[in-house]
C-alpha cells in the first residue's frame, strides 16, 4: 500500500457472497450479488440506497480502498460511500461521485447537511470505473480517485461508525452501480492523513519547460509550483490539483471568448500575478476566474474585459486579495450560492457592468478594505436576511474598524478620520458596513517578494519603476501611482516609466448643456495599460459650485470623441477623483439634469413578486423540478438601438449586457414593489420583455434548482426626450403560450462591446525617450536623428550612440494603441540636437487620415505633440530638442 497504512482490518474481494448480503428486491431498489461484485440498483428518482459493508463493524481512523463500476448511471445519478455512520443518531460523512466528472464530500449531522468539499469537477473521475481511496485520521480527511489526490478537509464532529456503499438518483429514475475489492487498514500516525507537499517548480513561457500553462498543470502533482513567464497565452485553464500558479511579469491569459479564463476545482490552490481577459460569451456568460472549491488564495491578479470577474459557486474559506477587477460586463466579484466564510479584502473593483460585489445565498463572509467604484449596478449587493437566517450567519462588510469605499455612498467625514460618519446599508438585505471609507484609500498591503522603494515626488514628471509608488502634480491636477502599477518590460524584467502632466491647448467638444471647467491636462505616457489603476485628482477652481460638477471628460483617441467619466466629488476638499488604467487628456465638466431630460429618457421596469413565495410552475422538459417557491427577475433586453444623436450616445454607458433587470422584493421588506430605472439617449429601441424564474433552494446541497425564462414578443419603441417608458409587473399567467427558455435569460443583445486598447508592457526610458502612439489600423513610423546624424527607425533600430527602437507596431502584427518607442539608456545620449519626425508608411485597414501623439522626454523635460497624417507617404517633422 504506502506509508500511511497499518494493519489490514478488513478485506473483501467479493469473490464469494458475504454474509448479510441476500438478494433484496423492492419497488424502489434492488440489492444483489452478481459476477463477484456487490450491486445496488435504485429504481426511483430522488432516492438513496445504502447498505453496510462489512456488517457490524465500526471504524474511526482508517485507510479505505474500493472499486466502483458504473453499470448504468444516467445523468444526475450518483454513487459513493457513507463513512463513520452513527446508526443510532443517523450522523455520517458522505463521499459521492457522479457521471459528470464531479465529486463532493458532505457531513450530515443533527438532521442538517454541510459541505466539507462542495461539488468539484476533476478529470480524475472516470465515467466507467473509479478506484476510491479515503484516508481518515482524526479530523483530517484526504480523498484520492484513481490514484490522484482530489481534495482534503477537516471535521472531527463524528468520530466513528459503520461504512456504507451507496447508489443514488436525482432526476433520473435509475442508477445501477457495482462495488469490488473493498479493503480497510488502520492508519499509522495522527497526522499521516495529510497530503505530502511536493517542491517541484515547473516553468511556462518562451524557452521554458512548457509553452502552454495547461500542459504544465497536466504534468504536475499536488503541491507543485508553476511559474508562468510574461507573454500572452490563448488558453482556458483548468486547475484540478493543489498547485501554486505564479505569474512572472504579469502574463496574460486570453480566454478568447471560448469559456472561463481559469477554473479552479481543487482545494488549496494559490493563484498570483496573472492577467485574465476575454472570458466572454456563453448562455450565462463566462468568468475570468471561476472557483468551485475551497481554501484557495487568489491574489494580485487582474481580471478585465470578461463577462464576470471572479465568480464563486459553493466555494468556502477562500482568500480573494489585492486583485484588480475592472471593465467586465457583469458583476466584479460574484458569490453565487453556498459560498461561506470567504475573505475578500484589498481589491479594486470598478467600472463593471453589474454589481461590484454581489453576494447571493452565502453566509459568514468577511469583506473589507476594498475600493468599489463606478460600477453600473450597485457597488455592493447582499441578499442576507436576518429574519430568515439569524444573526450568526451574517456577512461582515467591515473588520471592526475599517469597511469599504463605495462610490455611490455620498457620506460626510466630519472628524477627518477617513471613516464616514454613518453606516452604509448594503442593498438587497439587512447587512451594513459599520465603518465605510470616506475616500478610496488603498486596501491592506500584500507582502511583496522585495520591499518597495521610497515614494518619489515631482512637479510635472517623475520616473517610477514597478516597485515604486510616485506622485506628480501640476497646478490643479495630480496623479498618484501605487506600487505595482508600472507594467513589466516585454522580457519580464521590471518596467520603468516617466509619468508626466502637462497643460494642453486642446479644448473638448461637449454636448449642449455641458461646459468645461478649468484647464485641460495631458497625462502621459499614452498607449500603456497600467497593472493597477492610478488615481487622478482634479481641483475644482475657486468660484465654481462643486454641486454643478458632472464628472471628468477625457479624449478617446479610438473614437475621436470626448467622453464623460463620472467622478467622486469632494465638496469640502473641492476635488474630483477618478481611477484609470491608461492616460489621455482630462478636464472637469459641469452641467445639470436638464441635459439628460433634453437628450434622452428613461426605461423603468417594475417587479412586485416577493422573494421565496409562489410555487414554481415548470416548463416542458423540467420534469425533475421540486416545485419550490421562486425568485424572479423582470427584465428588458435591448436587442438594438438607433440613436437620434450619436454624439449623445458617445457620452452614454449602456446597461450590463444591454439588459435592465428588476429583482423581486426582499421577503421581509415593507415595500410592495421594486423598480429599476435607467437613462438612455433618445432614439428607436428594439426591446424584448421577459420574466426569469428560479426555484429557491431550501438548503439541500444535493439539489440543483430549476430555472427558466419566458418572453413577450420583441417590439420597437420610440423614446423621445423626457419620456419614461414603463414596463409594469409581469407574471407567468400573462405569458401563457410564450416560449420557455430553460436555464437562463431568453435574449442576448447583438450590440458589440469594445475592448481596451493599448499594451500591458512597458517601453524603455533613459536620457532620451521618444514615444509615438496612434489609434487607427495603420502603420505609422517614428524617426529620431541623433547629433551624429544617425537615424533610428524600423530599418535601423540601433545606432552607435546607443539609441535604439525597442518596439515597432506594423500591419503584420498590428495592435491598436501599441506605442512605438526610441530611447537612449541613462548615461549614453550624446550632447547636441535631436530631430523627431513621423511617417505614414501604410494604411492597413482603409482608415484614411490618422491622428498621432508624440511625447519626448529629454533631460527631465517632458513635452507632448499631436498632429494628423492625411495620406500614405506623408512625413511630418514633429520637433527638435537639445541635450547639453
Amino acid at each position: 500500500m504506502d506509508s500511511l497504512t497499518g494493519d489490514l482490518l478488513y478485506s473483501d474481494d467479493f469473490s464469494n457472497p458475504a454474509s448479510g448480503w441476500p438478494r433484496v428486491t423492492t419497488e424502489s431498489y434492488t440489492r444483489d450479488y452478481m459476477n463477484g461484485m456487490y450491486h445496488i440498483s435504485v429504481n426511483t428518482s430522488h432516492t438513496v440506497k445504502n447498505t453496510k459493508v462489512p456488517a457490524g463493524m465500526d471504524f474511526s481512523d482508517f485507510v479505505l480502498e474500493t472499486m466502483v463500476y458504473v453499470v448504468d448511471v444516467p445523468e444526475y445519478g450518483e454513487f459513493g460511500l457513507n463513512l463513520r455512520k452513527d446508526v443510532e443518531n443517523d450522523d455520517f460523512y458522505r463521499l459521492v461521485l457522479n457521471t459528470n466528472h464531479k465529486f463532493a464530500f458532505f457531513k450530515y449531522k443533527n438532521g442538517e447537511w454541510a459541505d466539507l468539499i462542495p461539488w468539484s469537477r476533476s478529470d480524475a473521475v472516470a465515467l466507467d470505473a473509479n478506484k476510491i481511496k479515503v484516508v481518515a485520521s482524526g479530523e483530517d480527511f484526504t480523498i484520492y480517485i484513481n490514484d490522484r489526490w482530489v481534495g482534503s478537509c477537516k471535521d472531527g464532529s463524528i468520530r466513528s461508525g459503520v461504512i456504507d456503499i451507496l447508489g443514488e438518483t436525482q432526476d433520473a429514475s435509475q442508477a445501477h452501480v457495482a462495488f469490488d475489492y473493498l479493503k480497510i487498514w488502520s492508519i499509522m500516525g495522527a497526522s499521516e492523513g495529510q497530503i505530502p507537499e511536493s517542491r517541484n517548480i515547473l516553468t511556462v513561457g518562451t524557452g521554458k519547460q512548457y509553452s502552454r500553462i495547461q500542459d504544465a498543470i497536466n504534468a504536475s502533482t499536488d503541491g507543485d509550483t508553476i511559474e508562468v513567464y510574461s507573454g500572452t497565452y490563448r488558453e482556458n485553464i483548468f486547475v484540478d490539483r493543489k498547485l501554486t500558479i505564479r505569474g512572472i511579469g504579469t502574463p496574460v491569459i486570453n480566454a478568447d471568448r471560448r469559456g472561463d479564463g481559469i477554473t479552479i476545482s481543487a482545494d488549496g490552490v494559490a493563484l498570483e500575478g496573472l492577467s485574465v481577459i476575454n472570458a466572454r460569451g456563453g448562455f450565462l456568460g463566462y468568468s475570468g476566474i471561476m472557483v468551485y472549491s475551497s481554501s484557495n488564495i487568489i491574489r494580485n491578479n487582474s481580471i478585465t474585459l470578461c463577462d464576470k470577474g471572479i465568480e464563486l459557486y459553493e466555494a468556502d474559506s477562500n482568500l480573494i486579495e489585492a486583485n484588480i477587477i475592472e471593465d467586465n460586463d457583469d458583476n466584479g466579484i460574484y458569490l453565487l450560492s453556498g459560498c461561506d466564510e470567504n475573505t475578500i479584502r484589498g481589491n479594486r473593483i470598478s467600472r463593471n457592468g453589474g454589481d461590484g460585489i454581489h453576494v447571493y445565498e452565502s453566509n459568514r463572509n468577511m469583506i473589507f478594505s476594498n475600493i468599489i467604484a463606478d460600477n453600473i449596478g450597485d457597488d455592493a449587493y447582499d441578499d442576507y436576511n436576518a429574519t430568515e437566517l439569524g444573526t450568526g450567519d451574517v456577512n461582515r462588510w467591515d473588520d471592526g474598524s475599517k469597511g469599504n469605499y463605495y462610490s455611490d455612498n455620498l457620506c460626510t467625514d466630519s472628524n477627518r478620520d477617513g471613516i464616514c460618519d454613518s453606516p452604509y446599508g448594503i442593498p438587497g438585505g439587512d447587512c451594513i458596513d459599520r465603518y465605510p471609507l470616506a475616500s478610496p484609500s488603498p486596501g491592506p498591503s500584500v507582502i511583496e517578494e522585495r520591499p518597495p522603494e521610497e515614494p518619489l515626488e515631482g512637479s510635472r514628471s517623475a520616473t517610477v519603476s514597478g516597485t515604486q509608488s510616485g506622485s506628480v502634480s501640476l497646478g490643479g491636477a495630480a496623479v498618484d501611482i501605487p506600487s505595482g502599477s508600472i507594467p513589466p518590460n516585454e522580457d519580464g524584467t521590471p518596467g520603468t516609466m516617466v509619468i508626466s502632466i502637462e497643460k494642453t491647448n486642446m479644448r473638448p467638444e461637449l454636448a449642449e448643456g455641458l461646459s468645461l471647467v478649468g484647464e485641460v491636462y495631458q497625462l502621459g505616457p499614452e498607449g500603456t495599460v497600467f497593472e493597477r489603476p492610478v488615481q487622478i485628482t482634479l481641483r475644482i477652481p475657486e468660484g465654481v459650485d462643486p454641486n454643478t460638477i458632472v464628472g471628468v471628460t477625457t479624449f478617446n483617441a479610438t473614437s475621436g470623441r470626448w467622453e464623460l467619466i463620472p467622478g467622486t466629488v469632494d465638496p469640502d476638499e473641492r476635488t474630483v477623483t477618478i481611477f484609470t488604467d491608461h492616460f489621455s487628456p482630462y478636464a472637469l465638466v459641469r452641467g445639470a439634469d436638464e441635459w439628460m431630460r433634453r437628450n434622452g429618457g428613461w426605461i423603468e421596469v417594475v417587479n412586485k413578486h416577493r422573494y421565496n413565495t409562489i410555487s414554481y410552475l415548470p416548463c416542458n422538459g423540467e420534469d425533475r423540478c421540486s416545485i419550490l417557491p421562486t425568485h424572479t427577475e423582470h427584465g428588458i433586453c435591448i436587442q438594438n438601438a438607433v440613436f437620434r444623436d450619436a454624439s449623445v450616445a458617445g457620452l452614454w454607458t449602456p446597461p450590463n449586457n444591454w439588459m435592465i433587470l428588476a429583482f423581486d422584493v426582499p421577503a421581509e421588506s415593507t415595500r410592495s414593489e421594486t423598480r429599476e430605472r435607467f437613462w438612455v439617449p433618445a432614439g428607436t429601441y428594439t426591446l424584448t420583455e421577459f420574466l426569469f424564474v428560479s426555484e429557491v433552494n431550501p438548503g439541500d446541497p444535493m439539489y440543483s434548482p430549476c430555472r427558466h425564462a419566458k418572453s413577450k414578443q420583441t417590439k420597437v419603441y420610440q423614446i423621445n426626450p423626457g419620456d419614461v417608458l414603463r414596463f409594469d409587473h409581469l407574471d407567468e399567467s400573462s405569458l401563457q403560450g410564450s416560449p420557455c427558455f430553460l436555464g437562463g435569460y431568453p435574449c442576448r443583445s447583438v450590440l458589440a462591446t469594445t475592448a481596451r486598447t493599448g499594451t500591458k508592457t512597458s517601453v524603455h526610458t533613459g536620457d532620451v525617450q521618444v514615444t509615438l502612439t496612434w489609434y487607427a489600423n495603420a502603420d505609422i513610423d517614428l524617426y529620431v536623428e541623433d547629433p551624429n546624424g544617425d537615424l533610428v527607425y524600423y530599418g535601423n533600430p540601433q545606432v552607435p550612440s546607443g539609441g535604439q527602437l525597442d518596439r515597432d507596431n506594423m500591419c503584420s502584427n498590428f495592435e491598436m494603441g501599441k506605442p512605438e518607442n526610441i530611447f537612449w539608456p541613462t548615461g549614453s545620449a550624446p550632447p547636441g540636437v535631436y530631430k523627431v519626425s513621423v511617417n505614414y508608411y501604410s494604411d492597413c485597414g482603409g482608415v484614411g487620415a490618422v491622428r498621432w501623439t508624440v511625447r519626448t522626454v529629454a533631460g527631465g523635460d517632458v513635452k507632448t505633440y499631436t498632429g494628423v497624417l492625411n495620406t500614405v507617404g506623408d512625413t511630418q517633422e514633429v520637433t527638435t530638442f537639445e541635450i547639453r
